[in-house]
C-alpha cells in the first residue's frame, strides 16, 4: 500500500504571450518546504527537506529517470567487464564545479571514497569495493570482488546517495557534515545563503553543463529557468496552505489530505497529487524476538490485517492512497506481484489458526509508534484492534517522534510519553512509521 502527497503550485497571471513562446529564463521560485534540514550534504542525510534543495546543487555519475532506470548523469559512458567484476566509468569533459574547477577523476575518487566509509546508503556496495583508483583525469576503474547487479542503482541514489563533490572537500570533511561554506557541486544552480530558520536560496550556475538527451524524471538534460531558488522552512500546514493561498509561495509541498477541500476549485492555484514516486506506510518487525521471531506469528499478523480501513484511518479519502501489495508502485521497473498473495487477506480465522499453530499464548505484542505522526498513530489504533480481534495480547505504546528511535532500541530519552519502567524491550517491537 501506498499514499500520495500533495503539493501546491500558484497559477502565474498575466503571462500569456510569454507561455505562448514557451519558457523563459528569469524571476525567483519560492518554495515553502515543510521543515528545515539538518544539512545539504546529500551523502549524509536521507532527508527529503535536504533532498528537495540539494538535488539542484549536487549531482552524481548516474541519475533515475521517471521509471527509475538509472542513466549516466556526468559520465560520458561506462562499462562493465565480462566477469561484472570490473566497472570503468568515462567522465563528461568540461563539467565545471561552483567554484570554477572542472570535475575530474580524483574528484569522483575522494567523493566515492568518503561515501563508502561514512555515507549512509554505501555499506552494501562498498563491501564488495577492492580497488578504485583514476587511470587518467576523466576515467575511473572501480574493481568488485564479486558482481553487483544494483550497481547503477546505488550510485544513482539521491537519499543518502554518492553525490560528488570536489577532492579537497570531501577529503576535508572527512565523516562530519560539510559546512555551507563548501556546498560546491556541478548542478544547474549553486548556493548562495543559508538563513537559520527561515530559509535557503540557491541562484543560476551559468557554466552550467547540461546534458545533450532529453530530460527524464531526474536524468537528462536540466535548465535552470529561474534567477534564483528560495526554500522557506514553514513547518505548520496551514501555514504553507495560507502562503499559497496569499501568493507568498509559489510552490508548497506535503498538503495534509484533509486540507485539499481548501483550494480545490481555486482557478489560481493547481494541487497536484503526487503517487509517483509514492510513500509507503511501514511495520518494522523484530525478528529476532522470541515472539516475532516465529514465522507463524508474523503469518498471523498479514492473515489478520484488513488494508483498507488501516489505510482510511491514515489519509482519508481513496483519492489519495491506493492498495498493492508490491513494494513498488507500477511503472517502476522493480515493481513485482510476486509474494502480494499474502496481502491484505483480512483473514481472522486463518489468522487465529495460525496462532494456534504457533503455540500462542497471550505473550505481549508491543507496537511502538509516533503519537505525533497523526496519520501512522491513527492507523496503529486500527492494526492494534484488528490484532486484539484475532487473539493477540496488543501492548500499543506510544511515543513522541524523538524519542521514538530510543524507545525502538530499549532506551529513553528526556521528554518520552512513558516512564522508563514501561520502555519495551528491545527484542520485541513492532514500530510503525
Amino acid at each position: 500500500m501506498w499514499r500520495k502527497s500533495i503539493v501546491l503550485m500558484v497559477l502565474v497571471l498575466g503571462i500569456g504571450a510569454a507561455v505562448s513562446a514557451g519558457p523563459a529564463p528569469g524571476g525567483v521560485l519560492r518554495v515553502a518546504l515543510a521543515s528545515e534540514p539538518g544539512t545539504l550534504d546529500m551523502q549524509l542525510t536521507t532527508g527529503v527537506a535536504a533532498s528537495i534543495p540539494a538535488r539542484h546543487v549536487f549531482e552524481g555519475l548516474f541519475a533515475f529517470d521517471e521509471n527509475y532506470t538509472p542513466r549516466p548523469m556526468l559520465l560520458e559512458d561506462w562499462e562493465l567487464s565480462a566477469d561484472g567484476k570490473t566497472v570503468t566509468f568515462y567522465l563528461r569533459k568540461g563539467v565545471l564545479f561552483h567554484n570554477g574547477k572542472e570535475l575530474v577523476a580524483e574528484d569522483v575518487v575522494a567523493s566515492l571514497e568518503r561515501w563508502g566509509k561514512y555515507g549512509l546508503t554505501s555499506k552494501a556496495l562498498w563491501s564488495h569495493v577492492v580497488e578504485l583508483k583514476a587511470v587518467d583525469d576523466y576515467t575511473v576503474v572501480m574493481v568488485l570482488d564479486q558482481p553487483f547487479a544494483p550497481l547503477e542503482t546505488y550510485l544513482a541514489n539521491i537519499y543518502g546517495g554518492p553525490r560528488i563533490y570536489p577532492k579537497e572537500v570531501a577529503e576535508a570533511a572527512g565523516g562530519e557534515p560539510i559546512p555551507p561554506e563548501d556546498y560546491i557541486g556541478t548542478g544547474p544552480y549553486k548556493f548562495a545563503e543559508w538563513k537559520a530558520g527561515d530559509y535557503i536560496k540557491l541562484v543560476r550556475f551559468d557554466k552550467y553543463s547540461a546534458r545533450d538527451d532529453a530530460a527524464s524524471g531526474y536524468a537528462g538534460k536540466r535548465v535552470a529557468y529561474f534567477d534564483e531558488l528560495i526554500f522557506y522552512f514553514v513547518p505548520e500546514d496551514n501555514a504553507r496552505l495560507v502562503g499559497i493561498q496569499a501568493g507568498t509561495y509559489d510552490y508548497a509541498v506535503n498538503i495534509p489530505n484533509d486540507l485539499y477541500p481548501n483550494v480545490e476549485g481555486d482557478p489560481n492555484i493547481v494541487p497536484i497529487i503526487v503517487d509517483h514516486p509514492p510513500v509507503y506506510p511501514v511495520a518494522l518487525i523484530n525478528t529476532i524476538s522470541p515472539l516475532t521471531g516465529n514465522v507463524k506469528i508474523r503469518q498471523a499478523i498479514l492473515a489478520a490485517l484488513d488494508m483498507e480501513p488501516i489505510m482510511l484511518a491514515g489519509y482519508g479519502d481513496p483519492k489519495f492512497w491506493k492498495l498493492n501489495g508490491s513494494y513498488f508502485a507500477p511503472g517502476i521497473r522493480w515493481y513485482t506481484t510476486a509474494g502480494t498473495e499474502a496481502y491484505d487477506q483480512a483473514d481472522p480465522a486463518k489468522a487465529k489458526a495460525l496462532l494456534a499453530e504457533a503455540g500462542y499464548a497471550g505473550e505481549p505484542l508491543r507496537i511502538i509508534v509516533a503519537g505525533d505522526m497523526t496519520a501512522q498513530y491513527n492507523q496503529s489504533l486500527v492494526v492494534a484492534d484488528q490484532l486484539k480481534k484475532v487473539g493477540f495480547n496488543v501492548d500499543l505504546q506510544v511515543y513522541d517522534k524523538a524519542t521514538l528511535p530510543a524507545a525502538t532500541t530499549g532506551r529513553t530519552r528526556s521528554g518520552s510519553s512513558r516512564s522508563p519502567s514501561s520502555t519495551p524491550s528491545p527484542t520485541r517491537r513492532w514500530c510503525c512509521r
